[in-house]
């Protein structure tokens, strides 16, 4: 018996070690790290890294749903990279962040194939949490101050995201929306009030998905800097018209592949477009 015990306990640890020595692959330009145990473990990996590997992407999925936390130190990471993708975790904590102490500003944080719950030191951010209050404080850093793009793919939404979350997110100029087909767990923004430490979103592209347009997707909080908006092979299942209200700095919209004839035959979207024009510059439609 304590033979067969010894020899089990070594197969679960060479097990163990295979599974943290082969948990991230170099693919062309891009990391992928998705066969480690926790953040910790994944961070060491990171940390003993050449500093000299050249790539842009660093794409983490985790083999069993994790909050994405400061567990994993990005500033202690030794080579650069460019984007951050992040997929299939159980959500991001907004307080005790993998970004602390960072420098550096990172070109884009994807995020895919997952809920986008929030956390504040582990504990789950509800709705009746979404308060100024809880984020205008000296030790408060967004994580998406640290990235100029944000992009959303595929996210199975059960609850309304807090715009604040993005607080003071100064840095951030793109935000995307893309192929959100299931409209049942669609994507929700709280409205909350708050003129103050606004994200600057200015461009807000939406790709291959079907979308409710109105004021829980289009937030005010979120875009009240917005300029311009795309929209590439979308489906509105439903218009609000007055979605766009008060969103002075809008000039510019541009609908590509999309058939020109249903949008044209789209009433609402018509109404929506009519409602805006004396603030939009230039609407271009691309059916290619």
């Amino acid at each position: 018996d304590s033979r067969d015990n010894r020899t089990n306990s070594s197969r679960r640890f060479a097990a163990i070690y295979s599974r943290i020595r082969n948990a991230c692959l170099t693919i062309d330009d891009s990391l992928l790290c998705s066969n480690f145990l926790n953040l910790k473990s994944l961070n060491s990996i990171l940390n003993e890294m050449d500093g000299e590997l050249k790539i842009k992407h660093l794409n983490i999925i985790p083999d069993d749903p994790m909050i994405f936390n400061g567990d994993l130190k990005i500033n202690a990471i030794g080579f650069k990279f460019d984007s951050l993708i992040l997929k299939e975790f159980a959500g991001i904590d907004l307080l005790n962040n993998s970004f602390e102490a960072l420098e550096k500003t990172f070109y884009l944080i994807y995020i895919s194939e997952m809920q986008l719950h929030f956390f504040i030191n582990g504990s789950l951010l509800n709705e009746s949490d979404c308060i100024i209050e809880n984020f205008n404080k000296p030790n408060f850093t967004s994580p998406f101050v640290y990235f100029k793009s944000v992009l959303l793919e595929s996210i199975h939404q059960s609850n309304k995201i807090c715009p604040f979350a993005f607080y003071n997110a100064t840095q951030s100029t793109s935000f995307m929306i893309q192929k959100q087909n299931d409209t049942k767990s669609r994507l929700m923004f709280i409205d909350v009030d708050g003129e103050k430490h606004r994200p600057s979103f200015t461009e807000l592209y939406m790709i291959d998905s079907e979308l409710v347009l109105d004021s829980m997707l289009i937030n005010r909080y979120m875009f009240s800097n917005l300029k311009s908006i795309q929209y590439e092979s979308i489906k509105f299942i439903n218009i609000d018209t007055e979605t766009f209200l008060n969103f002075n700095q809008l000039k510019m919209f541009r609908f590509n592949r999309i058939d020109f004839t249903e949008l044209m035959l789209n009433s609402q979207l018509l109404e929506l477009l009519s409602s805006i024009n004396r603030n939009v510059a230039n609407l271009s439609t691309l059916s290619d």
